[in-house]
């Protein structure tokens, strides 16, 4: 089979992050699927507020292994504040 794994889709892959502060980093890694041992195809670090503007992200990122490029993978956010920011009000 020629290019097999090269173009791989992931349907319907979703997780939540609950994000705590936004000025953290995210660390995503990118691995192929054997039955015996999964490698490392590439990996890329996103800051969380990157999904924190507007309602969310619909973009591609670079991922690179060993310093080099490895492809790109597109991610889907939605981003759902779940309270009102605290204002603080300077005493009378």
């Amino acid at each position: 089979m020629n290019n097999a794994g090269k173009n791989p889709v992931w349907k319907d892959e979703r997780c939540t992050i609950d994000v705590k502060y936004i000025g953290d980093d995210m660390h995503l890694e990118v691995f192929d699927e054997d039955v015996i041992d999964s490698d490392l195809i590439g990996e890329t670090t996103l800051k969380l507020s990157t999904f924190c503007v507007g309602s969310g992200i619909d973009e591609w990122y670079q991922i690179t292994y060993k310093g080099k490029s490895a492809g790109r993978v597109h991610l889907r956010s939605v981003w759902q504040p779940t309270g009102q920011a605290l204002i603080q009000r300077p005493p009378n």
